[in-house]
């Protein structure tokens, strides 16, 4: 972790049986917590590091946990609300469904609603959400009968969001089971998957219970824009994690993350902060003052990275950034800025 610059670590135990193992798991949360707060106190550090776990959703696990005991030792549980069905199902169903009933059995209300009747702290506990959906072939929809899954995006039956909806199918939400899936009736086959308005309705569910956020599996399955699954997430939330990131690593081996990637520090420790007191010349030039509200205000680039905040010029208007982004235009059709007006 100190080698390399990182934040924390995350364990995806999969799964502890009860007994030795999830008394185990409890010794090993427990140890690492008292290292990783050592370890920020020898560097004068006062920001903790993280440790999260990717914890199950499903009652076959999760109530082998010692919930309680593990839960002082954690920044985050990562809770995997994904997998309810696929290959190995007896029907098909929905793989990530907020609610039940379904032929799985499994639903994420009812793991939540366990995890914090356990001794789990509703403010540590991030919704997962699949980027990805599992397909079923020679089916007549949901809770029927399937013959295979068909090859998928990079694993059998899997497709990723960005390959999604399939040509010919038609795209369904339902909104009681907290859910959505396509369906080709030609072709007979049914994928389940998170549409951006159930994400949404996902991220609500979690504003309304208290929880910490969202955590998606995984980034480079998402599309672009307005159907961005995190973007959907991320606007629902009204903002990203804001935690301020580790910049100090006197020990690393690596003289580039020793130096911090050749940017000065103000001050190592508890308050270390990018020195802003040297500048990179751009990679294109700044536009042009200009008139009104938008005089001094740098125009929108591509190649730079924006934060919630940042404001900018970008065709005859200003723009405000709601949140970190990337080569994503300002535009009516973008949901990751605000239209300020004309200059």
């Amino acid at each position: 972790m100190e080698d390399n610059g990182l934040d924390g670590i995350d364990i995806d135990f999969e799964f502890p049986t009860a007994g030795a193992q999830a008394k185990g798991y409890v010794s090993l949360l427990s140890e690492l917590r008292t290292a990783l707060n050592k370890h920020a106190a020898k560097k004068g550090e006062k920001n903790p590091y993280q440790i999260t776990a990717a914890v199950p959703a499903g009652s076959d696990n999760y109530t082998k946990l010692l919930v309680s005991q593990m839960d002082p030792s954690l920044t985050y549980w990562n809770l995997m609300a994904y997998d309810y069905s696929g290959e190995w199902s007896s029907a098909a169903d929905d793989q990530a469904n907020l609610y039940g009933p379904t032929t799985t059995g499994f639903d994420t209300n009812t793991a939540i609603q366990w995890y914090t009747a356990n001794g789990a702290t509703a403010s540590k506990i991030a919704l997962g959400m699949p980027i990805y959906g599992r397909a079923f072939q020679n089916t007549d929809g949901r809770g029927k009968s399937y013959r295979g899954v068909g090859d998928g995006t990079w694993d059998k039956g899997v497709y990723d969001y960005k390959a999604l909806p399939l040509s010919g199918a038609v795209v369904r939400e339902d909104s009681a089971r907290g859910s959505s899936y396509t369906y080709d009736s030609k072709k007979r086959e049914w994928v389940s998957y998170d549409s951006p308005n159930i994400v949404r309705q996902k991220s609500k569910y979690a504003m309304s219970k208290g929880l910490a956020g969202g955590m998606f599996w995984e980034l480079a399955a998402d599309k672009a824009g307005s159907q961005s699954l995190v973007g959907a997430s991320a606007a629902t939330f009204g903002s990203l994690d804001s935690t301020p990131n580790h910049l100090y690593y006197p020990y690393s081996k690596f003289d580039n993350i020793k130096k911090n990637m050749g940017r000065a520090l103000v001050a190592p420790g508890p308050s270390a902060q990018v020195s802003t007191s040297t500048t990179t010349a751009p990679t294109t030039a700044p536009s042009p003052p200009t008139s009104g509200g938008c005089s001094g205000i740098e125009a929108w680039r591509s190649d730079k990275t924006y934060v919630g905040g940042d404001v900018v010029t970008y065709n005859g208007h200003k723009w405000t950034a709601k949140w970190w982004n990337q080569a994503e235009a300002p535009g009516a059709s973008s949901e990751v800025w605000t239209d300020n007006g004309a200059c």
